[in-house]
């Protein structure tokens, strides 16, 4: 009997440690959490090759790996207010559009719409996805909010990423005409936007705030898109920081409070690739932590048009390194 008394004993006093521990200190044998996103990949994989549509009811959803949409029209949409949030330690984007292969095949017609995606970062241990950066398989995809690879008419509207591993959204690998609306990225690890390999993209209203790298970043070959109505605030570097991007547009874009210069154009460690016949039209650049526009080594052929406004920067309106041109054709405000 006493022994019997003993092993009750005993079996209580563990169950009640595995409560406490649940309620107060998570699992901690460190096994994820219940995968709350199956059902949108279910959902996903019934859709036929020839695209149609998936719907999320309202609510918030744990994610234990990505939301691929590798189906040419596929559409993803949130119905009312709907969360995707990765979970702990899965080092993972949230959604990619587009082929997860390297290199992806292309794909078209790819839309997400009315979502608000939480990247978990402080969680994360990684950039990448499943393991060092570049190092085979996925890993090659970076850990955004967003990711969109070799993707042709693809669509991104009414979107809140935050606290992604890496970006907010991220174009890669070939894409074209893409278009963006009402998108808001805050407090990302690095960008709030970041393209390469991308031309003839439409980014519309665009929010990009506390983003603890650039607003927006845009390098190798992104070239002939369009960036109108958008505000970039209190990013931790530079408002745009422009490489190798040629015959862009920059409309009614306002950048403030920068921890470093609101524009950066430079050119790569290959000679021949500063950025090139980039129109900046109605352009207001403030309170920058460095200078309003910096063109650093010989980059020319880009100008301001319109009303360009640059106030309160700390280091001067505009820099021009080595034989940089920048050409002012119309209304130039430089107030420090």
């Amino acid at each position: 009997m006493k022994i019997f008394n003993f092993k009750i004993r005993i079996c209580a006093h563990y169950f009640l440690v595995a409560i406490f521990s649940i309620l107060f200190c998570g699992n901690v044998h460190g096994s994820p959490t219940k995968d709350e996103c199956t059902f949108i990949r279910d959902l996903i994989t019934a859709v036929p090759d020839s695209g149609g549509e998936v719907t999320i009811p309202a609510g918030s959803y744990t994610c234990n790996s990505p939301i691929v949409l590798d189906k040419n029209n596929l559409r993803l949409r949130g119905q009312g207010e709907v969360t995707l949030k990765l979970g702990k330690n899965i080092n993972a984007p949230v959604i990619v559009m587009g082929d997860i292969i390297t290199p992806p095949k292309p794909l078209m017609g790819i839309e997400v719409r009315n979502l608000k995606i939480d990247g978990n970062r402080l969680q994360q241990r990684m950039e990448c996805w499943g393991g060092p950066c570049d190092s085979g398989g996925t890993s090659f995809i970076r850990n955004n909010g967003i990711t969109v690879r070799a993707v042709t008419k693809g669509k991104i509207q009414d979107v809140f990423i935050t606290s992604a591993r890496s970006g907010g959204v991220v174009t890669e690998k070939l894409c074209y005409d893409l278009e963006v609306e009402n998108l808001t990225a805050v407090d990302n690890q690095f960008d709030g936007f970041a393209g390469y390999e991308t031309t003839g993209a439409k980014l519309n209203n665009m929010n990009l705030n506390k983003n603890l790298a650039a607003g927006i970043s845009i390098d190798i070959r992104f070239h002939g898109n369009i960036i109108r109505n958008s505000k970039i605030d209190r990013n931790g570097d530079v408002g745009i920081f422009m490489r190798y991007s040629n015959s862009n547009l920059f409309e009614n874009v306002e950048i403030s409070n920068s921890g470093n210069h609101g524009i950066y154009l430079a050119e790569t460690e290959e000679s021949g690739t500063c950025p090139i016949n980039n129109e900046f039209f109605n352009l207001k650049v403030s309170k920058s932590n460095g200078f309003g526009f910096h063109l650093n080594n010989s980059c020319e052929g880009n100008r301001l048009s319109g009303r360009a406004a640059f106030i309160q920067n700390r280091d001067g309106c505009i820099f021009r390194g080595g034989q940089a041109k920048l050409k002012i054709d119309g209304q130039l405000i430089c107030e420090n």
